[in-house]
């Protein structure tokens, strides 16, 4: 089961703010991107979020960028091939990824009320596809201080919760979440555990407005 078989659409839709895209509210204090890595294209989202753990979505889209309402990560057009023309599988991961990470952390976004510019503080970028093109990536960019490579780990209702598990040297872990240090050429990487934070976010949604 996915999180919108608990959820119905209204539910989601009293979430909403009404906020133009891109504004970011009065309350938040940071904001990071997240990218999904796939053979044609990329998919990525971008949330403020407040120090009550509200989040707020600010952008959302694919990479290269879709020009029909309606599309699907295996029928891309134009796709990452059509975008960069000639390379290699991996070459073109790296290529696009290189292309919107600059996109995501050169982005200014205006704060509500302030007017404030903020900045992406982080980029998390899924390592389920081309996870050695995506460590390669990140070690060699200038912005590698401010990604980090990423790993759904779904823990089982029978197991121990993720916050539970022993803590070992040099690990930094939060509620359902591991960030590991640097050990090998991969570099520092987060594991997260997906089901308890879709059933997160399913109660907090469905909490009414």
């Amino acid at each position: 089961q996915g999180i919108s078989d608990s959820l119905t659409v209204e539910q989601v839709l009293e979430k909403c703010n009404g906020m133009a895209r891109g504004i970011v509210p009065r309350e938040s204090t940071r904001i990071t991107a997240f990218i999904d890595v796939h053979l044609k294209m990329f998919v990525y989202g971008v949330v403020a979020f407040d120090e009550r753990f509200g989040g707020h979505v600010l952008d959302y889209g694919s990479f290269p960028r879709q020009h029909r309402g309606g599309y699907d990560v295996s029928h891309a057009q134009p796709s990452l091939a059509d975008t960069f023309p000639g390379l290699t599988e991996t070459a073109t991961i790296y290529q696009g990824l290189t292309a919107l990470c600059n996109i995501l952390l050169s982005q200014q976004w205006r704060q509500h009320e302030t007017n404030a510019l903020m900045s992406t503080d982080a980029i998390m970028i899924d390592v389920g596809y081309q996870a050695e093109t995506i460590f390669k990536f990140i070690r060699e960019s200038p912005y590698r201080s401010r990604i980090f490579p990423a790993k759904g780990y779904p823990v089982l209702a029978k197991h121990k919760p993720m916050h539970e598990w022993p803590k070992k040297t040099g690990q930094r872990q939060g509620f359902n979440w591991r960030l590991y240090p640097a050990e090998s050429q991969k570099g520092r990487w987060a594991i997260v555990d997906v089901n308890s934070w879709k059933s997160f976010l399913a109660d907090r949604i469905r909490v009414a407005a």
